[in-house]
């Protein structure tokens, strides 16, 4: 019964991986990747001679069905965080070319505001402000006296340490204060860094599925010299997807 009853959830899954392809969540390769995991567990479980190994699939397509629509909600909440880190990255740009640039200092201190560091942001502004008239940048006067009004909690006025080199850097700067790294955007982006996310939970969820049940599979229904040799190539495939997913989203967020 669960042999036959797997092939809902996976149906929908493979569905998902689909349209998460087309809507470019995820690349072709991944979602690939994980339609045939999908289709084998599903094959795996109808041929199993073992009698716990269709529950065991099934269990495990079921939880990832469910888990599914919570790392799509992450997925798109960081879509959307992602618009601000471009923006952050492009302030940062003409920061570079032009540190006295007011108008960059002042779209940057709104933008990581938003990001959750007030005390920075208040300190970057109040030096760009100097250089803008209030007859001409009205609206970021107006900004800077709302941000005066607001009451800073403690740890939003510590210094911020930069994620290269662990230097704390008081607020006000804007570039690490001891190797010169764009400390506030990596605060920015937060723990996860890269635009391939995705990757990284498919190729993680392909790796333990093939862990959890195709090891026990190969165990369980191949003669032992069969199985080692199932069982050695198995986990090299596991290892092989996991180091080209996790090293291709290095190298995309370098």
């Amino acid at each position: 019964m669960a042999g036959c009853l797997i092939w809902v959830p996976i149906g929908i899954w493979v569905l998902a991986l689909v349209q998460w392809a087309v809507q470019g969540d995820i690349d072709v390769l991944s979602a690939f990747a994980g339609i045939l995991v999908g289709v084998g567990l599903g094959m795996t479980a109808l041929l199993a001679k073992e009698p716990f190994m269709a529950p065991l699939i099934f269990t495990a397509v079921v939880i990832t069905l469910i888990a599914f629509p919570f790392v799509r909600g992450a997925l798109n909440r960081r879509a959307l965080a992602q618009v601000d880190v471009d923006a952050i990255e492009r302030a940062y740009e003409i920061l570079g070319q032009k540190p006295g640039n007011a108008a960059a200092k002042f779209k940057l201190a709104k933008l990581i505001y938003s990001k959750g560091m007030p005390g920075h942001a208040l300190s970057i502004a109040e030096d760009a402000i100097q250089q803008m008239p209030e007859s001409v940048f009205v609206e970021e006067h107006r900004i800077l006296k709302s941000w005066r009004h607001y009451r800073m909690q403690p740890g939003q006025l510590q210094p911020l340490s930069c994620l290269q080199c662990s230097h704390p850097n008081a607020p006000g700067l804007i570039f690490c204060e001891k190797c010169g790294s764009k400390f506030l955007l990596d605060h920015a982006r937060g723990a996860w860094v890269g635009p391939v996310l995705a990757r990284k939970l498919v190729a993680a969820w392909v790796g333990i599925i093939v862990g959890l049940v195709g090891i026990p599979f190969a165990a369980a229904t191949l003669p032992p010299a069969a199985a080692l040799v199932v069982i050695v190539a198995l986990m090299g495939l596991s290892i092989a997807v996991l180091v080209l997913a996790f090293r291709n989203t290095g190298a995309t967020a370098s």
